[in-house]
């Protein structure tokens, strides 16, 4: 799927919206966010496994503002679209 065309001859919200999920179940949670990024115009946020200090206990994700950083529970959850998207809005 091509994202890179321009507005009015380019994806409609619902395949943005699955080519987006698409890229995270395939493991480009990145890609992902990079994507999201350009269209709502945001500085892409750092993706980290591992949970902070104080925050391991039942929580698969969590976003830190102070450093623009998502951190997740461990290495499986990169590919889960609702932790990944979750954090990210």
């Amino acid at each position: 799927m091509n994202l890179e065309r321009s507005k009015k001859g380019g994806p409609s919200e619902s395949e943005f919206r699955a080519y987006v999920v698409q890229l995270i179940i395939n493991g480009d949670a990145d890609g992902a966010l990079e994507l999201l990024s350009r269209h709502f115009k945001i500085i892409p946020p750092e993706l980290s496994v591992g949970l902070p200090k104080g925050h391991r206990k039942g929580v698969s994700g969590l976003y830190t503002g102070g450093d623009h950083t998502i951190h997740v529970f461990n290495s499986d959850v990169l590919q889960q679209p609702f932790t990944i998207l979750h954090e990210f809005y």
